[in-house]
């Protein structure tokens, strides 16, 4: 009996180091998503976004068409050590070491801006540090490092990403009415007569 469970517990051992080499995933990806606009959902979900999974991430914030959110991103990633540490706009990261050398998901962005899309299969659009969105269509909210799942393997760090609700804009100030041009005119031709 004790033989059998120390070669158990070798066994698992074992299979928790060859799990732990096999790369980053994300465990704790959401079953059902949370639509924001509902009674008694919570006024923001926060997504931790890891600089070296290559998967997309389930934010778990089901977005729907027509309503506007707020997306902001905090904290700090690079490419490999070669490269600055940077935020989720991903400025200031290339070095000489640290070569735009293509690659990136989103053309025009750096490698370690922060990116998004609509659905599984959905455009990616940028993120960076703060995005106020107006969902065009209905679908999760993914979220990833603006590189190929490919060159992930030497990325380090993550951003927390929140979405909520954006706040509707403030009104504008109202302005007194124009005064009427036509009583000036006449008030004017009466008093030249």
């Amino acid at each position: 009996m004790r033989v059998s469970s120390v070669l158990r517990c070798a066994a698992c051992a074992a299979w928790l180091l060859l799990a732990a080499c096999a790369g980053v995933k994300y465990t704790d990806q959401p079953l059902t998503s949370v639509d924001l606009t509902e009674p008694g959902a919570p006024a923001e979900l926060v997504s931790r976004v890891l600089a070296q999974a290559g998967d997309w991430r389930n934010s778990g914030v089901l977005v729907k068409q027509g309503v506007a959110y707020a997306i902001t991103a905090s904290g700090r990633w690079r490419a490999w050590p070669g490269c600055n540490w940077t935020d989720a706009d991903g400025l200031g990261m290339y070095t000489p070491l640290c070569l735009d050398l293509g690659g990136s998901i989103l053309r025009g962005w750096t490698h370690q801006a922060v990116i998004a899309r609509i659905g599984e299969q959905g455009a990616p659009f940028a993120v960076g540090r703060s995005l106020r969105l107006t969902a065009p269509e209905d679908g999760a909210l993914y979220f990833h490092i603006n590189e190929q799942a490919r060159g992930t393997w030497d990325n380090e760090g993550y951003m927390d990403v929140g979405v909520s609700l954006a706040a509707a804009p403030a009104p504008a100030p109202a302005q007194a009415p124009a005064p009427d041009q036509r009583a000036k005119k006449t008030a004017g031709s009466a008093a030249a007569q």
